[in-house]
């Protein structure tokens, strides 16, 4: 399982994204944290198609 977060110096964050191993769950991966953008990936840790992913639907224009 990986956390990936962002934040500026100014305050400003990035939806933070939590990417979990496999493909399918027999729970809500993201019960208690409904906040957070939920990922998955082959062994759990970011990659660049969810990096890329991620990126493009949470930041922000600058």
């Amino acid at each position: 399982m990986t956390m990936m977060a962002a934040a500026s110096a100014s305050g400003h964050f990035v939806t933070p994204m939590i990417i979990y191993p496999g493909q399918r769950f027999a729970f809500d991966p993201l019960d208690g944290f409904e906040e957070a953008a939920f990922g998955h990936s082959e062994n759990g840790w970011m990659d660049c198609e969810v990096f890329v992913c991620w990126l493009k639907t949470f930041s922000y224009p600058i």
